[in-house]
C-alpha cells in the first residue's frame, strides 16, 4: 500500500524503502513515491531464467555457496574485488571440448596432463597468473567450488571463470591455440613468428 510508504517516510525521512511493482500501468505511482529500491517480481524471474538459460553454473555455484561459511565468503569476496575493483564481475563457463579448448583437448588426448595452473598463466608473461578466477568446475556431474591451482583439466569439463576482458582474452588463447597452450605449461615457445618473437622477448 504505497499510502503506508508515505506514511512511513513522514514519520522516519531517513528509512530505506522497497517497493514492489505488480504491474508496468502503476509506474508514475511508483515514481512519485520516490523507493530506495523496487522490485519487479516478473524481472526477477526473467532475470533467474536468464542465468539457468546462459550459465546454468553460476546458479548452482550460489546454491552451493549458499552453505559456507562467512569466513569463506569474505574470502571470495576480497579475491573478486581485488581483480575487478568496484566494477560488476564478467563470468561465463568455459567447456573443455573442440569447440572450446582445442589446445587442451588435443593435449590430453595425447596422454599429457594440464592442470588449471597452466591455464591460468599469462601467455604474455608466463610467470605471472592471468587476472581471472575459476569458481567452480564441473567434472563427471561433480562439482568443486574454488578449485586449487594443481586441479587436473579433463576433457568434458565445465569451467566457471570470472575474470575481466584482459583475462577472458588471455585465457581462451591458452585454451585454444597449441603453440601458446605449449609455452604456458612448459616455457618452451614451438613455433615461431612475430607473436612468438614478442613472446620470448617478455619472458626473458
Amino acid at each position: 500500500n504505497l499510502s503506508m510508504v508515505v506514511t512511513a517516510r513522514e514519520m522516519n525521512p531517513n528509512l530505506f524503502i522497497i517497493v514492489r511493482q505488480n504491474h508496468s500501468d502503476n509506474s508514475a505511482i511508483i515514481e512519485a513515491v520516490k523507493a530506495d529500491m523496487v522490485m519487479h517480481p516478473s524481472k526477477i524471474i526473467a532475470d533467474k531464467i536468464r542465468v539457468l538459460l546462459s550459465t546454468p553454473l553460476l546458479y548452482q555455484f550460489v546454491s552451493l555457496a549458499y552453505y559456507q561459511d562467512n569466513n569463506w565468503a569474505c574470502e571470495l569476496v576480497s579475491r573478486i574485488t581485488a581483480l575487478v575493483g568496484h566494477q560488476v564481475p564478467n563470468l561465463t563457463e568455459i567447456t573443455i571440448d573442440k569447440n572450446e579448448a582445442q589446445a587442451v583437448v588435443d593435449v590430453l588426448e595425447h596422454g599429457e596432463t594440464v592442470k588449471l595452473a597452466d591455464l591460468q598463466r599469462d601467455p604474455w608473461k608466463r610467470r605471472d597468473c592471468l587476472k581471472c578466477i575459476v569458481l567452480m568446475i564441473e567434472c563427471h556431474n561433480d562439482l568443486l567450488l574454488l578449485p586449487g591451482s594443481e586441479t587436473k583439466i579433463n576433457v568434458g569439463d565445465r569451467l566457471l571463470v570470472c575474470a575481466g576482458e584482459r583475462g577472458f582474452t588471455r585465457l581462451r588463447w591458452n585454451l585454444q591455440h597449441d603453440n601458446i597452450l605449449s609455452y604456458v605449461r612448459t616455457g618452451t615457445v614451438v613455433k615461431h613468428g612475430w607473436l612468438w618473437e614478442k613472446l620470448s622477448r617478455k619472458s626473458k
